[in-house]
């Protein structure tokens, strides 16, 4: 299972976009780029996101490193980064989808 977290939190930028009406750029991390399952799992979010009134725009990156660098420079809003790399934004990050981290269907749906 691929270990993907959002640094930034989905409801932050709802908080976002009902301030303005501006694109919010996020930077994926996919090491397909746009042909992989992480990447096309974004554009379905980004798609239910114009219901939300909120424009966003993804930039794809085959290269994490990249996409974090850019995250720090400012170029993008969000990034959709791997746990290990996320953990500097969130310690909790790799908790939920670490081995035995869900043990059934019950506790995977609450989170």
């Amino acid at each position: 299972m691929k270990k993907i977290a959002f640094a930034i939190a989905a409801t932050s930028l709802l908080g976002i976009s009902s301030a303005s009406q501006a694109a919010i750029n996020v930077c994926v991390f996919d090491l397909l780029g746009k042909a992989g399952e992480s990447y096309k799992m974004m554009e379905e979010w980004a798609l239910a996101a114009k219901n939300w009134n909120t424009d966003v725009q993804l930039i794809s990156y085959q290269s994490e490193e990249l996409a974090d660098k850019d995250f720090k420079s400012g170029k993008c809003d969000a990034v959709y980064i791997t746990t290990m790399r996320a953990r500097q934004y969130n310690k909790f990050a790799g908790s939920i989808d670490a081995l035995g981290g869900i043990p059934n269907n019950a506790i995977a749906l609450k989170a």
